[in-house]
């Protein structure tokens, strides 16, 4: 039986605000569906990523190869409320 490969894809948001942060958008694929995670620093991330990849050893039939995280981002803006300067 051959294990059978977890996608992954990960996208790294930089929101324009003071102090500016960043989010980790992540999509996990396998046949039977996708599940998405957004985590606001890339401690969490990595730490979903580590339970992941424990799972799918633990299961025996999946294989998960840990993606390299992003280091450049998609810049995203908030608009300002009414009121604020």
């Amino acid at each position: 039986m051959s294990a059978k490969k977890i996608g992954c894809k990960i996208r790294r948001y930089s929101i324009r605000m003071d102090p500016s942060l960043s989010v980790f958008n992540v999509e996990l694929h396998k046949p039977n569906g996708i599940w998405t995670e957004s985590f606001g620093s890339e401690k969490l991330l990595r730490a979903f990523l580590r339970g992941v990849r424990a799972g799918a050893d633990m299961s025996g039939g999946e294989f998960f190869s840990e993606p390299e995280i992003p280091s450049g981002s998609t810049s995203i803006r908030i608009p300002k409320s009414e009121g604020e300067d």
